[in-house]
């Protein structure tokens, strides 16, 4: 039969168990993850920490204590120097899956399933190259990668606006006037006066974005003004014809307003053709 004091000695072990599990993580590698080139074994623990191994299958590495982590200093009460780690080659532990177990203090408290992918389980040089993604990390955005030696992996090398692709050639024969919708507009609608020459025209309008992508347009309007709304992220809803009468041989002007305070994501080319 257990002694109430050998209970109370278990509970109190369990206890600090359980609050060294609860205040102690392992952030990379992480559970299900993929890992690849030079990066790093990193967690961080509010203990008392005297030893940190991470065992990867087989292979124990102790790491480092007491590196800066400031984003840990409110959830730990302290300075903020809770922090571990070690910088490890990824493909030297081979390609394909892995585990990861870390130990604090000799406790188990985080067993991570990862997978490791590269260009080879060597440190490799002499490669060289670049490459740029559209319409990322935002839709009016590109990211540039370049291979790094260093990392044994691509960084980013630069984040733009893409240059602004020229518009369809227009039609035979039209007078084409232009306005741009600046990405973010938060007034409530634009005004933008078309002058007419004399005569009869037929209008029609467009939207593209800066690729030169025609952008969805709906809906129609008369009488001279064009009502305007924002469909959904990025479509404007500006379509249709109508026909500009010039009365009594005077220059006739027409406004019209485009509602603009949902455009999120990327500037808007409108594009009116007189014909």
């Amino acid at each position: 039969m257990i002694s109430k004091w050998k209970c109370l000695l278990l509970m109190v072990v369990l206890g600090l168990t359980e609050n060294t599990v609860a205040q102690s993580f392992l952030e990379s590698p992480g559970n299900r993850t993929f890992e690849s080139g030079v990066g790093v074994i990193r967690g961080w623990s509010c203990e008392a920490v005297e030893d940190v191994v991470v065992t990867i299958d087989d292979k124990e590495i102790r790491l480092p204590l007491g590196s800066h982590r400031p984003d840990t200093k409110n959830r730990c009460e302290n300075g903020g120097d809770n922090g571990f780690g070690a910088v490890v080659h990824w493909p030297s532990f081979g390609m394909g899956a892995h585990s990861a177990t870390l130990k604090i203090n000799g406790v188990i408290v985080a067993h991570h399933r990862f997978r490791v992918s590269g260009v080879s389980t060597d440190f490799v040089k002499g490669l060289s190259l670049k490459h740029t993604f559209q319409k990322f990390p935002y839709k009016d955005k590109d990211v540039e990668l370049i291979w790094s030696e260093a990392h044994q992996n691509f960084v980013i090398s630069g984040v733009g606006i893409p240059p602004e692709a020229p518009l369809p050639k227009a039609p035979a024969g039209s007078i084409v006037h232009t306005l741009t919708i600046p990405k973010g507009e938060q007034t409530s609608s634009i005004e933008y006066t078309v002058p007419f020459k004399k005569g009869v025209y037929r209008q029609l309008i467009k939207a593209y974005n800066r690729r030169g992508e025609a952008i969805k347009i709906c809906g129609d309007f008369g009488g001279g003004s064009i009502n305007g709304s924002v469909l959904g992220r990025g479509q404007v809803c500006i379509s249709g014809n109508f026909v500009t009468y010039v009365r009594g041989g005077e220059v006739k002007q027409h406004s019209f307003w485009l509602p603009a305070r949902q455009i999120a994501e990327e500037d808007i080319r409108i594009v009116i053709y007189l014909r």
